[in-house]
């Protein structure tokens, strides 16, 4: 999986816990690191074939912001191609956008790779 920050935000702690619990679940990952442009992210994702793009949202995200890059980035990556976007935002979970799954917290990680896991055998 690629892992990225949100475009706006300068906070990467999040990003690597996730990462870090990623690769104690067996993952490769390709920590794109913050403030990446959605675009590149599709072009690594594409390059390097990933089964999973996972973003980074703070709290001091802009939800509207943060829902609007994910549509964006679910309509120009393959339907094959997992998203998945961490973010304690409450009004970003109630605004929740189709072919993307949100994680509320770090804990939720490790049960959402065993279910890809899973499906994938």
């Amino acid at each position: 999986g690629a892992l990225m920050n949100s475009p706006n935000s300068r906070l990467g702690l999040g990003l690597l816990m996730a990462d870090a619990l990623f690769l104690v679940h067996g993952c490769t990952t390709m920590n794109l690191g913050r403030q990446t442009p959605l675009h590149d992210l599709m072009l690594a994702s594409q390059a390097h074939a990933t089964d999973i793009v996972a973003l980074s949202f703070s709290a001091a995200s802009n939800p509207n912001q943060a829902a609007d890059s994910l549509a964006e980035l679910r309509s120009r990556l393959p339907a094959e191609v997992e998203i998945w976007a961490g973010s304690p935002l409450a009004a970003l979970h109630r605004r929740a956008v189709d072919g993307v799954l949100l994680i509320s917290s770090l804990d939720a990680i490790g049960p959402e790779i065993e279910r890809w896991k899973a499906a994938r055998r």
